[in-house]
């Protein structure tokens, strides 16, 4: 096994609000003021499909690089489904997202099919995306490039 590489994060809140502190970032957590919340920064829900699509783009440009692909852009749109009543106290449904959609729409002059291993090596490295996998979460993931889906 490698070296292993620590990451951190500080919180501290006030009611629903947290804020927290990675490195000289400082961001909010909360939920809309309907539940209590101040809505002064995404769900904690949000913000892991908002780490996914970040942690996807990363890794596309990363991966791209390596296989001497240009890549001009990416657009992800993520959709997370979970049963709300397991946050409500029901043991019998899970506390967390149970589908993950991931919607992937490329800027790039590759073929389709430079594209689609692109997609296999995205998948491959992106610890959030291995994170839900590893969970039990259905994944599906969905790549365009003009107009041609892989």
């Amino acid at each position: 096994m490698g070296r292993m590489v620590s990451f951190n994060v500080t919180s501290t809140a006030k009611g629903i609000q947290t804020q927290l502190q990675a490195k000289e970032h400082q961001y909010y957590l909360d939920e809309p003021s309907h539940v209590g919340g101040q809505n002064s920064g995404p769900t904690p829900l949000h913000a892991l499909l908002g780490a996914l699509a970040g942690c996807e783009s990363i890794t596309a440009f990363a991966a791209a690089k390596s296989m001497n692909l240009h890549v001009e852009e990416v657009s992800i749109h993520v959709i997370g489904e979970l049963n709300p009543d397991g946050m409500k106290g029901n043991k019998e449904v899970k506390t967390y997202y149970e589908k993950v959609e991931i919607h992937v729409q490329l800027s790039s002059s590759e073929s389709i099919e430079d594209i689609h291993a692109l997609k296999h090596k995205v998948e491959e490295r992106c610890p959030v995306y291995n994170l839900f996998k590893a969970a039990g979460v259905k994944m599906i993931s969905k790549w365009e490039l003009k107009g041609n889906t892989t």
